[in-house]
């Protein structure tokens, strides 16, 4: 029996050849993740195939699936063969696209099927339905809706996360029982437009793939076979990245060498809606963390890190000063210790009228010199528990009794603790806390999830929100981060909305 599945090119020949030999048969498309596939999908099916002749079912390749942490659940090739195990679908393609747009072009359905929750234009928060029908009666093809029972893949895959967890479960309803679904959602729409201003090192987490050959027949060492090498912007750049994802806009201060046109290319275009705001020195450098992985398992081997830290030239900070000063919008200051923030910059940071937001990191690179205690006034700060204990120099600590004292010194109304795969704490300054468990089903590369945690805080403490929608959203933000290598696309506003919809509801 031959395959349902076909390539995308394999698949626009058979149409051709099917339309050849039969004008009269109409093709009929769906698209979607099809993450779980339920009974919603197969009435969505089954109308869908009343519609035409051949119903083909296009899925979104996994790099381009972006509905929240550890999704999708299950990959490209299962949801393809499930999917081709329906005997009402003829044939199944995987679309490597962001979109639907470019399947629909190529292929030109006579229809296009979706749900009736696409049906009203004016309720589509992502604007993509309206854009796919302009594409199908482009190629001379009509959008239809299906009707009837309906789920979500979404809610049924968040809900499974707090199946045998009791204190997932008892989180949930707590959240529930404080905060509707509107209510939080309304936070969410308030950090729309902010546009921050994000300053830092803007660091090039470089992953490369290696195999193991064996000892070294002459050195009592290990060695491999060098694989493929991927680069993604790490620092201050994934930071812009996660705030243009939700505020819908990012302002980044970027300090690079005059010789380091390839790595403006990289750190420029993380994404749209940031703005890059380039400051050439030649005393700064490109700093470069590479981590070598282990293919089969995935494992770190060893990890380099490429940087002379050294200050920048004095008109460098001037500039950088003139940049941030005036604002009103949120400062975001993520200091990872080498060598960007000068004295003199810290006292002019501390003394805008701005909204700040620090985060000092502890990393093998700072070798722990790097702490809040750099900093005497922030709105909103951000540690995890080691950068904590550094601070304290003790490892048994009490957060609720040692955070409003770090708080209390630098003014500070809102703060975060991350807490790894525990999860995370967030204290305002009249002495509340809230405890957020970590929400990651799956953790593959930890690197950046504090740095989106402290993201998408900042943004939220700005607005004030409740410090348990701060908690909420920054766990989602990080379990988003872990469940890839390297840094996936962060979740947009209308993504991160359904999730929480879908674990709630």
């Amino acid at each position: 029996m031959l395959s349902k599945i076909l390539e995308e090119r394999s698949l626009i020949k058979r149409v051709e050849e099917i339309r050849e030999s039969y004008p009269q048969k109409k093709i009929v498309l769906c698209h979607g993740v099809f993450d779980l596939v339920h009974p919603g999908h197969l009435n969505h099916f089954k109308q869908a195939r009343s519609l035409g002749d051949i119903l083909i079912v296009s899925i979104t390749s996994d790099r381009f699936v972006n509905k929240g942490p550890s999704r999708p659940f299950f990959s490209q090739d299962h949801r393809a063969e499930f999917l081709s195990s329906l005997e009402i679908v003829d044939y199944v393609v995987i679309s490597d696209s962001v979109s639907s747009k470019e399947i629909i072009e190529r292929l030109k359905p006579e229809v296009y099927v979706k749900g009736e929750e696409y049906e009203q234009f004016d309720k589509d928060e992502t604007g993509k339905i309206l854009e796919e029908k302009q594409v199908v009666e482009s190629v001379g093809g009509v959008i239809e809706f299906t009707r009837g029972f309906r789920s979500s893949s979404t809610h049924l895959i968040n809900r499974s996360i707090l199946l045998g967890n009791s204190e997932k479960s008892k989180w949930i309803s707590e959240l529930r029982s404080r905060f509707s679904i509107d209510e939080i959602v309304s936070h969410l729409e308030n950090i729309k437009n902010i546009n921050p201003i994000i300053l830092g090192e803007s660091i090039l987490d470089v992953y490369t793939d290696c195999t193991p050959l064996g000892k070294a027949s002459k050195y009592p060492l290990l060695a491999f076979h060098k694989g493929e090498t991927r680069n993604f912007p790490g620092g201050s750049s994934l930071i812009a990245n996660v705030c243009a994802s939700l505020s819908g806009q990012s302002e980044l201060i970027l300090v690079l060498p005059e010789t380091a046109r390839e790595a403006e290319d990289i750190f420029c275009n993380v994404g749209p809606g940031i703005k890059p705001i380039v400051i050439y020195d030649h005393s700064s450098q490109v700093i470069k963390k590479q981590r070598f992985i282990d293919l089969s398992s995935g494992s770190r081997v060893f990890e380099i890190y490429d940087y002379n830290p050294q200050y920048f030239q004095e008109e460098t900070y001037e500039k950088i000063e003139n940049a941030v000063k005036g604002s009103n919008r949120p400062v975001i200051i993520a200091d990872y210790g080498h060598s960007f923030f000068n004295s003199r910059l810290i006292a002019h940071l501390e003394n805008l009228n701005s909204f700040i937001a620090v985060n000092t990191q502890m990393n093998a690179g700072n070798r722990g010199f790097n702490t809040i205690s750099k900093y005497g006034r922030a709105d909103f700060i951000s540690l995890n528990g080691g950068e904590l204990e550094l601070e304290f120099k003790t490892k048994e600590l009490d957060y609720p009794r040692v955070l409003p004292i770090i708080m209390d010194k630098m003014k500070s109304s809102f703060a975060v603790v991350t807490l790894g795969s525990k999860g995370l704490l967030v204290f305002d300054d009249s002495g509340n806390y809230s405890y957020t468990p970590g929400l990651a089903d799956k953790v593959i590369d930890k690197v950046g999830a504090g740095d989106a945690v402290f993201a998408v805080a900042s943004m939220l403490a700005f607005q004030n929100a409740p410090i348990e929608i701060i908690g909420l959203v920054a766990s989602i933000c990080a379990a988003q981060e872990v469940s890839s290598l390297g840094h996936k696309s962060a979740l947009n506003l209308v993504d991160l909305k359904r999730y929480i919809k879908g674990l709630l509801g």
